[in-house]
């Protein structure tokens, strides 16, 4: 009985194979381990990496990484690591009230205050420093 239960789970296996299901859950699974390292390293912080440097570093096409933003995470790439940044940036905000607000910034990938500022007003409706001073 074990044995047709393997035969017929492997058959399976290699039916869902071919038709791309049980790759895009590997894939998918693969994807959002390697995301899930990539935040907790705060590599999300680097100004430099897009979506494709992202893809290589955990193991996966560009389009993959892409496809999977569009379908399981329901956001582009860039406003996903927007939103990471400035949830960091809230943090820290509160963490360290010392720190001018573009150091804060620089330290969450946005080297640019002006910038910085666009994107925080963005998601919070507020400038960081007004941000931190209703919060504190």
């Amino acid at each position: 009985m074990k044995n047709l239960y393997q035969f017929v789970i492997s058959r399976a296996a290699r039916a869902a194979a071919r038709s791309g299901i049980l790759t895009a859950r590997m894939t998918d699974a693969r994807i959002t381990k390697g995301l899930e390292q990539w935040v907790k390293d705060g590599k999300y912080a680097s100004v430099d990496l897009g979506l494709g440097d992202v893809a290589d570093e955990i193991g996966v096409s560009r389009a993959a990484l892409q496809c999977y933003f569009s379908s399981v995470v329901g956001v582009r790439f860039s406003s996903w690591r927007k939103a990471l940044r400035i949830e960091r940036a809230k943090a820290i905000l509160l963490e360290r009230p010392d720190l001018p607000v573009s150091t804060v910034g620089a330290m969450v990938g946005f080297p640019d205050k002006s910038n910085f500022r666009a994107r925080f007003r963005e998601i919070e409706d507020c400038s960081p420093r007004e941000w931190r001073e209703r919060n504190l």
